[in-house]
């Protein structure tokens, strides 16, 4: 059988499909893509390009309803097709046992899997074509009888194109000679049309309820395959997404732990240090490893001058030569003292854009080009500074000043009590002094030397005071009031071994 409009010549040369079964029949020869355009029919005026002869085909000659073209181009309806992630893909065996399915059932030539996009149709899957078109997969939408189903929402049955109303002037039915075509929506759960699962035959066909039913199951088969890709992708989006989660809230955990072992580490390297060279040699070599610096500074506040004295200075750049230990800033035009009139970190990333304060200068002339400043707060009171710089412009980050934040809490507990370690010391030393003093004083009023005397009682008296006072025995004395007794008793204490301690007397009379 020759569908009508083709030559003799022309049906000769078509292509024949053999199926089991059935006998060979001819199909037109297939038309490529690229010919498909205006070249290939006359000229439309409501050709949306202008006319030029270059582009393809508008839709069926725009005789698509303005309804119906609305529906193909709906943007949420693309955004469903594109989510499919199908189009411009390889075939795959998955849709294609679908086709040679419905080809075999059915006993047609052709079986499409068309998903209809904005401009084109493309046949995910496509059994019976011949080249070029198989290779091609996809022809304009003005070849297209499947873009009426997309329109519609419903099966499209057509037993003869070429008597249909509806589709007998679409260039597919000259050009490709499809005379007879069937096509399911395939619909999914949201409403969104994609394209159809269609057969096409190339001469008259009465189609029954049960070619309707089959076709019905196979696009069914079709949208559960497409559903159960999107929800294996949507599985491995959130498998990715859990990934990324458990992958980020683990470096989180790993950098709590690490923080929490820096700190750890600070504790234990300045907890026993109780002079100022000790504390900040240990700060400083707890904090390198975390908090790379060329120089670290320690600054603490003189509340009776007011002023902010640097404390110590470690790292390969120690500018003792420019700013020496001992060198006091003024709370006013200082980083410390703006820290200490704010209470926040200080993050300078380019030290020679920000002229505000008086250590900049000798910092920049050593090559400190950034730096990064934290109180040094207990109770409410800030205490000091502790200071980081680089030779490195935006060397420091908000990361890098919480963790020094969190490092300064802990040296401001070593700061605390070397302070108050050296007032300890400061009040023993004053102690000593102030009893060395009393004891001179003692010694000054009652001296073994002033007891004199040349008479054998005296004499006695004395060789008893020189044999007892350098033994651990008791010793009593016992006289008469107004005898001297207490003078006895100093001489024995100031030639013993005891005469640094205290002397307590004992009035024992008021006993």
């Amino acid at each position: 059988m020759r569908p009508a409009g083709l030559s003799p010549s022309r049906a000769r040369s078509a292509p024949r499909i053999s199926r089991a079964g059935c006998r060979p029949r001819t199909f037109p020869r297939i038309v490529p893509v690229a010919s498909l355009t205006t070249s290939s029919a006359p000229k439309s005026d409501c050709d949306p390009r202008g006319g030029t002869g270059q582009d393809v085909l508008p839709l069926d000659g725009c005789r698509m309803a303005s309804k119906d073209e609305e529906k193909i181009q709906d943007a949420a309806r693309l955004a469903a097709l594109r989510r499919t992630a199908l189009l411009d893909t390889p075939p795959e065996e998955a849709f294609d046992r679908l086709t040679r399915l419905a080809t075999q059932v059915l006993r047609v030539p052709v079986a499409l899997v068309s998903l209809v996009d904005g401009d084109r149709q493309f046949f995910k899957s496509g059994v019976g074509l011949h080249e070029p078109l198989a290779s091609l997969r996809q022809t304009p939408l003005s070849h297209s009888f499947c873009k009426h189903t997309v329109a519609s929402g419903e099966p499209l049955v057509v037993s003869d194109a070429r008597e249909d109303r509806l589709v007998k002037d679409n260039p597919a039915v000259s050009e490709l000679g499809v005379i007879a075509y069937a096509g399911i929506p395939l619909t999914t759960a949201e409403g969104f049309t994609l394209g159809t699962f269609c057969v096409v035959d190339d001469r008259p066909r009465a189609w029954t309820e049960e070619d309707i039913e089959v076709l019905r199951g196979l696009a069914a088969s079709v949208m559960t395959e497409i559903g159960t890709r999107r929800l294996a992708e949507e599985l491995r989006g959130l498998s990715a997404d859990l990934q990324r989660l458990v992958e980020a809230r683990t470096s989180q955990l790993s950098r709590a732990e690490e923080r929490w072992r820096v700190l750890l580490q600070v504790n234990n390297a300045v907890v026993t240090c109780l002079d100022r060279d000790s504390l900040l040699r240990a700060a400083a070599a707890a904090l390198r490893d975390v908090v790379p610096f060329d120089r670290a500074a320690l600054v603490l506040h003189d509340p009776l001058k007011d002023v902010f004295r640097v404390l110590g200075v470690a790292g390969p750049v120690t500018l003792h030569s420019i700013i020496p230990l001992g060198t006091e800033w003024p709370r006013q035009g200082s980083r410390s003292g703006w820290i200490s009139d704010s209470g926040l970190p200080l993050l300078t990333a380019d030290l020679r854009e920000d002229p505000r304060f008086a250590e900049h200068g000798p910092l920049i002339r050593e090559g400190i080009l950034s730096a990064l400043s934290v109180p040094l707060r207990v109770k409410g009171r800030i205490l000091g500074t502790l200071n980081v710089g680089s030779r490195e412009i935006g060397r420091y980050g908000e990361t890098d000043s919480e963790l020094l934040l969190a490092i300064a809490d802990q040296v401001v507990l070593a700061i605390q009590n070397m302070l108050s370690y050296e007032e300890i010391a400061g009040l023993k030393h004053r102690l000593e002094q102030e009893n060395l003093y009393l004891q001179e004083e003692v010694r000054a009023e009652a001296a073994f030397a002033d007891v004199v005397g040349e008479s054998p009682a005296i004499q006695k008296v004395l060789a008893s005071v020189r044999s007892v006072a350098g033994t651990e025995s008791t010793v009593l004395v016992t006289g008469e009031t107004g005898t001297g007794k207490e003078l006895v008793v100093r001489a024995i204490h100031g030639l013993s071994a005891r005469k640094d301690k205290i002397l307590v007397k004992v009035n024992c009379a008021a006993l």
